[in-house]
């Protein structure tokens, strides 16, 4: 309500009523009032003299005198939440700042504060759908979640190390069955004993299966997360640095979970996906490369193609600007690729020109542009290798034809052969009971064709004598025959018996009717006879 009167008192003051987003304002409103109910609540833990002191399953109860107080600051707080879950659920709310706000206030909280620790908990648990949503935020809450368990067993003097690479575990031996690609089989875990006593205990039962839910759910929902990276710049202390099960002295599915009667699938589930972060945990620290792929053609290839696909991303094709247009995108995708290193083959070429197949038909990207870059892209590129080939006095021109600013080429389009085998192997085909992404994955592809045929890079009649010449076409049924067996030959009959019989003014009237509705559209509008223009005498003809 706050934030809702300064809003109003805002637009009254300014002349000119401008378009503020409230939720913004509702929001900081919001977790300032939760804030100060968390003062309340927090402020006798660490004012009052003979304050609560806990250790390992300890914990001393709050002095009476500020019983009223929170009392009344825990209601309040119970009922912020409420409004604040209401207005998330109406979008009334800025739910990444208000989520942000959760995992902070918990992660600022200190130790000896387990009745707070636990009123956040619930409310972390009651967003933790969306919080999967942000890799971000699910790293900084299982960062957090992961040194709480960690603090907790620390006692039991079983903690294992932060490792430095997800190469080795935690007692320096190899992870020989994640690098076959295998799930590492459940193994005893020694902390069975301290997390029993913990769930014994009324006052960490609430926290550690809370910090455990957490884990496991990020484990499962949101796994890139918790892949080991090197983003920290060698701060072992940063969050981006390695990966928060570093922290865990034991792994996801081994922490406890409450009774359920699908428990053990859970557990099976969760060491599949723990199985993947260490391949993928593997990968980011090799860079997705070994040192020996790097230094092969193939490694070198891969890194070209990487760095063509990041040029095709970054490149601005709404505005056509001097260091922004078609031109400076083909030298940084040819020239600059494939000219450097001096040794540019046809074969060097295959993998960019697939890359631009597949980044133009592709659902993973938008863009109705990508079809006609595309085209124009390899237009440039043949036209420039026919020129290296043939030079300029075998590029033809037809003086004698109509088009005469044309150049006809010698033979078939340079990248045939290429797109052939992307249409016999790799290209899309509309399903019976198509889906959305399946339409549009082969929209792209006829759009793709249709400009690649205009641009004259892809010929169709000979891809069609290639289809017939292999025998694709023998086991097609005959079209024709098919349309024979259908007609009835004594409708066609009583038609044109009718036919006769009608005036042929009619005819003429109804025939040009349909063709203005008909072929207007696809062809411009019909010319009228008295719009023709005399054709002019062969002597008039100007030689071209």
């Amino acid at each position: 309500m706050t934030g809702a009167y300064n809003v109003a008192m805002q637009e009254n003051k300014t002349k000119k009523r401008q378009a503020v987003d409230q939720s913004v304002e509702w929001s900081h409103s919001m977790m300032k009032y939760l804030n100060d109910q968390l003062q309340k609540i927090n402020e006798p833990h660490h004012s009052a003299p003979g304050g609560p002191t806990s250790g390992f399953l300890t914990v001393q109860s709050v002095q009476p005198a500020y019983k009223v107080d929170q009392d009344l600051a825990q209601k309040q707080w119970q009922f912020g939440c409420k409004l604040a879950r209401h207005l998330c659920d109406e979008g009334l709310l800025d739910r990444h700042e208000f989520l942000t706000w959760i995992i902070d206030s918990l992660e600022k909280l200190k130790q000896p504060d387990d009745t707070v620790i636990k009123m956040i908990l619930t409310q972390v648990l009651e967003y933790l759908d969306e919080t999967t949503m942000s890799v971000l935020l699910s790293r900084k809450l299982a960062h957090y979640s992961c040194k709480k368990i960690a603090t907790l067993c620390s006692e039991s003097e079983l903690s294992v190390p932060r490792t430095d690479s997800p190469m080795l575990a935690a007692n320096g031996q190899g992870m020989t069955s994640a690098n076959n690609g295998q799930i590492l089989p459940p193994q005893p875990n020694p902390l069975n004993a301290v997390f029993q006593q913990y769930i014994n205990c009324p006052q960490h039962r609430g926290i550690i299966l809370g910090l455990s839910a957490i884990i496991q759910y990020i484990t499962l929902l949101c796994p890139t997360a918790l892949v080991w990276n090197n983003l920290g710049e060698g701060r072992s202390t940063h969050i981006m640095c390695a990966s928060p099960l570093d922290l865990l002295p034991c792994p996801p599915s081994a922490l406890p979970m409450p009774d359920n009667p699908q428990r053990s699938q859970i557990r099976a589930q969760l060491r599949t996906a723990e199985n993947q972060i260490r391949v993928r945990g593997r990968g980011a620290e090799m860079k997705w490369s070994s040192d020996k792929c790097q230094q092969s053609t193939r490694g070198h290839t891969i890194a070209k193609v990487l760095d063509v696909l990041d040029t095709l991303d970054r490149h601005n094709f709404h505005k056509v600007q001097t260091d922004s247009s078609l031109d400076t995108l083909y030298d940084q995708i040819f020239t600059a690729n494939l000219h450097k290193d001096g040794n540019e083959t046809f074969g060097s070429l295959e993998p960019i020109i697939n890359l631009l197949i597949d980044w133009a038909v592709s659902t993973q990207r938008s863009g109705n542009y990508r079809a006609v870059v595309v085209a124009k892209l390899m237009e440039k590129l043949q036209n420039e290798l026919r020129s290296e080939k043939y030079g300029e006095s075998d590029m033809l021109t037809d003086k004698d034809s109509v088009a005469s600013d044309t150049l006809v080429p010698m033979e078939t389009p340079v990248f045939q052969n290429i797109l052939f085998q992307f249409l016999d192997e790799r290209a899309s085909c509309l399903d019976e009971n198509p889906n959305e992404e399946n339409k549009q994955g082969f929209a792209n592809l006829i759009m793709l064709f249709c400009e690649l045929i205009r641009h004259d890079v892809f010929s169709h009649d000979s891809y069609m004598c290639t289809l017939i010449s292999r025998g694709d076409l023998s086991s097609s049924p005959d079209l024709m025959s098919s349309m024979a067996e259908s007609i009835d030959i004594s409708s066609v009959k009583s038609q044109n018996e009718s036919i006769r019989n009608e005036p042929q003014e009619d005819i003429k009237i109804d025939f040009d009717i349909h063709m203005d509705s008909d072929f207007g559209s696809l062809f411009g509008p019909v010319v009228k006879e008295d719009q023709k223009t005399s054709p002019e005498q062969p002597g008039k003809i100007k030689s071209t």
